[in-house]
Formats: C-alpha cells, structure tokens, sequence
C-alpha cells in the first residue's frame, strides 16, 4: 500500500539487495540465494504489473528482475559465510 502512491522502482532493487546482503553475512551463502529468489518473487508479485501475478510483460521490467537475481546471487557468493566457518568453534 505504501508503494502505490509513488514509483518504488529506483529504490526498492537497492533495499532488496541490502536485505540480501545482511542475510548473506549473518546466515551464509545458501540463505543469501535463497532469500535472493524469495525476494524476486515478492517483487515480482507485487510490484510489476499485473499485480498480483508473476507474469511479467514488459522487457525492461524482466530485465530488472534478472539483474536482481544475479548481483543477489553474486552478492551472496561473494560475501557469504562459508559453512565450514559456521560450525567451527570459535574457543
């Protein structure tokens, strides 16, 4: 409801990918892609027309979505945390 009276599209990319990236840091790389993919649907979902539905018809829109998944997934490899780094004890 709060994106319907402005136009999210600038911003919303950015927030997503800094979400990713906290999840990426905090919970690994497996968590980080599949939050990149969680996040891409809602996006999808809800702010490309037609709302309410995962298609995309417009080119430029589905580019967007890409590009999303792959600095997501990129992002996520990049800074994850391996997880043998997870279970090793730090004592």
């Amino acid at each position: 409801m709060w994106f319907r009276a402005t136009d999210p599209s600038p911003s919303v990319p950015i927030l997503f990918l800094a979400v990713i990236i906290l999840v990426a840091v905090c919970s690994g790389t497996i968590a980080g892609i599949m939050g990149t993919c969680a996040a891409s649907a809602i996006f999808a979902y809800f702010l490309f027309p037609p709302i309410a539905s995962l298609n995309i018809f417009d080119v430029h829109q589905r580019s967007n979505l890409g590009w999303l998944l792959v600095a997501g997934v990129a992002i996520s490899f990049l800074l994850g945390v391996p997880p043998a780094e997870r279970t090793r004890s730090r004592f």
